[in-house]
């Protein structure tokens, strides 16, 4: 029978070329964009859980103040891991950028401080080496492969000696697999140093001394994080001294930190649970575009095979018969189609993930794949194969024996078929146009992030993040090396870009008497920050490397900084600001340095020369060229 069903479907495909291949390249096509968005979708729910303990794994968010931030101080882990039995580890990292030297190749890196328990916690799985004795020694180094054959190429890289920031020697004690794409910062490290290494220059196990130190927890099986959590503020409440800022501290699991970080500050590559709807939404309105589509052009073809279907029912043929032989000819239809799903799918990918910015690829043996691939085919079939079936089979031969009451018949089938394709058609039409209000609104929000008026200019601007291992003297000479070339314009040094908040210092001020503290986003900037970034000057002036007081009593403030201060001549007024006092010495006009969704926030600067990011202006013509030089 199902031999049967097959030679008349080929039969009428052949018969039928031209609407055959309108009918299954339009399922193709709609099969092929739910494909792509299924990628991306899949993507973005499987970040960082390829760990072992992915579900039990947990971030440390610091609330002070309404802000949330992902760092806490550096002795948080083994109070958390000493204090709460249902955590069962903790560990503390930090991220970092470097230069690591080999002979002659000399690379800059990111890498991670960490400790022992970190390999305890999360997984990486080594290539060479014993990685986790690696960290108890500060005089060693894990690298990721791809960092490693960069430096090494093919040698052996255990128990090789690197340079790193042109100071000081360590010995490579194992290497890891790279990390995956689907990955988190700070996870995508190209190499791991012990966090002993801190000791030497700074204490991390002091409360006061910093709080850019992440936390992450491993809690046991089944633990109830709310209860954690309840569990942490009431104990840590009590430790807070009354004078001091409100502080909060929680647990975040692993699992919602790409899609639903809870963070207001530092946290960067992240994405958003909303988006995942919409475009699941999306995708599934576009199926069924192409569904309604191939049930429309189906049911008009089909009217033409009325003599075959009488034929059939007269010489025995049942309906349930009739219907499974259009039912199985409809799903042959949108399995013919996979092949060309697959084949669309490979060259729109390339074009695809230079708009999404991902590197997503079709893993075809993919159990995940093989299951989604295989729902989406059979929901298809069933939404595309259902009513043309049931159509077919509803063909009443005795109105079709001569021509007169065929004619009659003919139009009555019509009739009846025509409400229900105009229903179709009216329900395509709808869902068509609200997939054209999503693009338009998406396009309309991808054109106001392109073209809003940020408040300085990010063009034609490139920043380079530079090393610890350069004396004061070399950064003046790098700018003034650099100023040589007449493709740059200015160049300037500072802690942050404009679109990233990295120092969030505690400040101090009197406003009508009484004492007001907060904390606020502080860049630490040169004299020549303004002109790099073209930020205008409102009132005041900026920094002057030739006057020595902006080196530590000077500071500098926007707008909305203005108004939050309360201050009604803001000009020469004195504030604390990361414990020494400042006046005022200018006022910026302000500029967006965060999501267009949020409201301008208060910004400060502090005059500091010799920053870590190097910022240089250059021509917009040749700018390939001008990389180069």
């Amino acid at each position: 029978m199902l031999k049967n069903y097959l030679k008349i479907t080929l039969r009428n495909l052949f018969r039928h070329k031209v609407f055959s291949f309108i009918n299954i390249f339009g399922l193709a096509v709609g099969l092929t964009v739910t494909l792509l968005i299924t990628l991306w979708v899949h993507d973005e729910l499987s970040y960082n859980d390829y760990h072992k303990n992915f579900h039990n794994i947990c971030r440390v968010v610091t609330e002070l103040e309404g802000d949330r931030i992902p760092t806490t101080p550096g002795p948080m882990a083994a109070f958390l891991k000493k204090t709460f039995p249902e955590i069962i580890n903790a560990t503390r990292l930090r991220e970092e950028h470097t230069v690591l030297k080999y002979g002659k190749n000399s690379i800059r890196v990111k890498g991670l401080y960490v400790e022992p328990a970190f390999f305890d916690i999360f997984t990486f799985p080594k290539v060479q080496g014993n990685c986790r004795e690696a960290l108890d020694n500060n005089k060693t180094l894990i690298l990721a492969e791809s960092t490693a054959k960069k430096l090494f190429g093919n040698e052996n890289p255990v128990g090789k000696t690197v340079m790193m920031g042109n100071k000081w020697e360590f010995t490579i004690g194992g290497v890891v697999k790279d990390v995956p794409n689907n990955t988190d910062p700070p996870f995508k490290f190209e190499y791991l140093a012990p966090y002993k290494i801190y000791y030497s220059y700074r204490d991390p196990d002091n409360w006061r001394a910093n709080w850019d130190y992440q936390t992450w927890a491993q809690v046991a099986p089944h633990t109830n994080i709310n209860a954690v959590n309840q569990k942490i503020d009431h104990i840590w409440s009590k430790l807070v001294p009354e004078n001091e800022p409100k502080i909060k501290i929680f647990l975040q699991p692993f699992a919602d930190v790409h899609l639903k970080p809870n963070t207001t500050r530092w946290d960067s590559g992240h994405g958003d649970i909303k988006y995942i709807y919409i475009f699941s939404i999306l995708a599934l309105i576009i199926l069924s575009i192409a569904c309604i589509n191939f049930v429309n052009l189906f049911t008009a073809q089909s009217l033409t095979r009325t003599k075959e279907i009488c034929i059939r029912k007269i010489i025995g043929a049942s309906r349930l018969r009739i219907f499974s032989g259009g039912f199985t000819e409809s799903m042959l239809l949108t399995f013919i189609a996979v092949p060309f799903t697959l084949l669309l799918a490979e060259l729109a990918l390339p074009y695809f993930n230079q708009l999404s910015g991902k590197e997503l690829f079709i893993n075809y043996p993919a159990p995940w794949f093989i299951i989604s691939g295989g729902l989406i085919i059979l929901f298809t079939g069933l939404l595309s194969g259902l009513y043309p079936a049931l159509f077919l089979s509803g063909f009443i031969p005795s109105k079709f024996i001569n021509k007169a009451a065929q004619s009659w018949g003919l139009n009555n089938q019509n009739k009846r078929s025509s409400i229900f394709r105009n229903v179709l058609v009216a329900g395509q039409f709808a869902l068509a146009i609200i997939a054209i209000i999503c693009t338009l609104v998406i396009s309309n929000q991808m054109n106001f992030i392109q073209n809003t008026n940020l408040g300085f200019d990010k063009e034609n601007v490139i920043y380079l993040k530079m090393g610890n291992n350069y004396n004061p003297g070399a950064y003046d000479a790098l700018k003034i090396e650099l100023k040589k070339l007449p493709e740059v314009s200015n160049t300037s040094f500072s802690n942050s870009v404009p679109t990233t908040t990295d120092y969030y210092p505690r400040i101090i001020w009197m406003q009508n008497g009484e004492q007001k503290t907060g904390g606020f986003t502080t860049y630490e900037v040169d004299a020549d920050y303004l002109k790099t970034m073209h930020i205008r000057l409102k009132e005041g002036r900026f920094f002057n490397k030739d006057i020595a007081s902006d080196k530590e009593k000077a500071v500098v403030i926007n707008e909305a900084a203005v108004k939050v201060l309360g201050f009604k001549k803001p000009l020469g007024s004195e504030i604390e600001i990361g414990n020494r006092k400042a006046k005022i010495i200018g006022i910026i006009n302000d500029f967006h340095f965060e999501t267009l969704r949020d409201e301008i926030k208060p910004l400060f600067f502090v005059y500091e020369p010799n920053s870590l990011l190097l910022n240089i202006r250059v021509s917009s013509a040749g700018f390939q060229t001008t990389i180069k030089k």
